[in-house]
């Protein structure tokens, strides 16, 4: 409970104080950075690709059911299903994609910090 809380908390104060858009790309269907995204945009993206980082092996995405519940979906590639967790997308909701496991061209882990989306 003391996680959900804590993440809660985070989520609700980096959005409200940092209002600044989504780098999304469109064309790959991915998310660059975190930020607020518009819901029809979210529709159309399926992974994540931060730049200058050439391999995303895995990462988790949480997601509120039910504030402040939060449910997780694990994805061990790039990709994620959109129709899992697009029914939890609202304006004025937050998720977070956490514990990215990424790598570098040669092979070495890369430390990556979480990425929150907000939606409008």
């Amino acid at each position: 409970m003391k996680r959900f809380t804590t993440l809660s908390l985070l989520l609700f104060f980096k959005i409200t104080f940092s209002q600044n858009m989504a780098k999304i790309n469109l064309k790959d269907s991915c998310i660059m950075t975190g930020g607020i995204i518009a819901l029809s945009d979210f529709k159309k993206l399926c992974k994540i690709c931060p730049p200058g980082v050439p391999k995303i092996n895995s990462f988790i995405i949480s997601y509120p059911v039910n504030p402040p519940l939060y449910m997780e979906l694990r994805c061990n590639t790039n990709h994620w299903k959109p129709a899992d967790i697009i029914k939890y997308a609202k304006p004025g909701v937050t998720f977070i994609i956490e514990e990215i496991d990424a790598t570098n061209s040669f092979g070495q882990k890369l430390n990556m910090k979480h990425i929150l989306i907000g939606f409008k």
